[in-house]
C-alpha cells in the first residue's frame, strides 16, 4: 500500500509508512480496551453485531 499512497496521494515514503502503520497502532491500543468493555458488559453478541454493522457502513 506504500506505493498506492505515494503515487495516488503524492505522499512521501515516510508518510506512506505512517499511514500503513496507523491501522496496526490503533489495533494495538483499542483491542485491549474494547476487549475489556466486552468482558465487563457480558454482551458478546451485541458487540459482535455492532462491530459487523460498523464495518459494513465504513466500507460502503
Amino acid at each position: 500500500a506504500q506505493l498506492l499512497f505515494e503515487s495516488k496521494y503524492d505522499l512521501s515514503p515516510a508518510w506512506s509508512n505512517a499511514c500503513n502503520s496507523l491501522v496496526y497502532f490503533m489495533s494495538a491500543i483499542l483491542s485491549p480496551l474494547l476487549g475489556y468493555a466486552v468482558d465487563k458488559t457480558g454482551r458478546n453478541l451485541y458487540w459482535l453485531m455492532g462491530s459487523i454493522t460498523t464495518t459494513i457502513i465504513a466500507h460502503a
